[in-house]
């Protein structure tokens, strides 16, 4: 009996020590959840003010939780902070139902539907808003993609407008190109048909004089020539060239008195700067006008000129200063 009772005691005396042990360590924790709420208060932050105070109510006893809730919901609605309000009186509902105040938790029930449903309206607000503003963008590029293609539209108008006037001047400058051309053919072809006139009536006026120089006339014996002189050789290296035998044409005269100066002149330069190439090029060209006037007399000079392998020899000198004086005759006769 003793031995139980003694049990007994221990038993009993463990359970307080326990109870007693956790009273204390509750106690405890206690003093530090109020540590925790001071120090909070002191750094003036709102959500960790009230989550401090959650904190605490759920280690006190109900009236001292349900004061800390109250405090952390006074706090939240003061600073305008809707969801921590919003948990502070649901925690505080669920206070007041465990404590049985049903009056009180109703009250509270009806804040919290309150706050959720200003909650779900101002989300469906915001929803409403950002839908609003991206309807709002959606117009805007609207607007930018309208202007854009009224701006495309309007270039291309413009292009259209200056290719059409483009083409109106083309066609204008192609009918007077063919007016002009028109006109040069068919001048061209009345000029034709002049000088063609003045070339059968020229034609025609040498036929009557060949015609007339072919009749018989009277004429006075004239003297026998006197006989020829003797031929004496002359060396190749000063072959001197004949008096013209021919009447010379005017006209061709006069060409030739036209162009000669000025490749003349070139020839002598080129002669004094031993450049033979550009000197052969140059009776080249004095070649056609020269052998048009008197052929008997030029031709043989300028071939012996034109000669490949003589540029620059003694006798193509010779020959060279033969032409020379050839055109200077020319050229000073009145």
């Amino acid at each position: 009996m003793r031995a139980a009772s003694f049990l007994r005691f221990l038993g009993v005396a463990l359970v307080v020590c326990l109870h007693l042990t956790c009273i204390a360590q509750t106690q405890s924790e206690l003093k530090q959840l109020r540590r925790n709420v001071e120090i909070a208060d002191s750094s003036m932050e709102v959500g960790a003010r009230v989550e401090s105070r959650w904190l605490l109510a759920e280690g006190e006893r109900p009236a001292k939780a349900i004061t800390a809730l109250k405090e952390a919901a006074v706090l939240a609605d003061s600073s305008g902070l809707a969801p921590l309000e919003l948990e502070s009186r649901e925690r505080l509902r669920d206070a007041f139902a465990a404590s049985k105040d049903w009056k009180h938790a109703f009250e509270q029930s009806l804040l919290v539907q309150g706050l959720t449903e200003r909650r779900d309206a101002a989300t469906a607000s915001t929803a409403l808003h950002g839908a609003f503003t991206e309807v709002e963008r959606a117009h805007g590029r609207a607007d930018s993609l309208a202007q854009v293609l009224q701006r495309e539209r309007m270039d291309m108008e413009q292009t259209v407008l200056r290719a059409a006037n483009e083409t109106r001047t083309w066609m204008w400058v192609c009918g007077g190109a063919l007016i002009i051309g028109a006109v040069s053919c068919l001048s061209l072809w009345l000029g034709g048909r002049g000088r063609h006139r003045r070339l059968a009536g020229e034609v025609k006026a040498l036929r009557a004089r060949i015609d007339a120089l072919e009749q018989p006339r009277n004429r006075v014996r004239e003297a026998a020539p006197p006989p020829p002189a003797p031929i004496i050789p002359v060396p190749t290296e000063r072959i001197e060239e004949a008096a013209p035998t021919t009447v010379l044409d005017p006209e061709v005269l006069a060409h030739v008195r036209k162009r000669a100066p000025e490749r003349l002149a070139t020839f002598r330069e080129a002669r004094a700067r031993g450049d033979w190439e550009k000197a052969v090029r140059v009776v080249h060209t004095l070649k056609p006008l020269l052998t048009g006037l008197d052929e008997a007399r030029f031709a043989p000079l300028c071939a012996r000129l034109v000669a490949e392998g003589e540029a620059g020899t003694s006798a193509w000198q010779t020959n060279a200063d033969a032409l020379e004086a050839a055109l200077d005759g020319l050229l000073s006769a009145s």
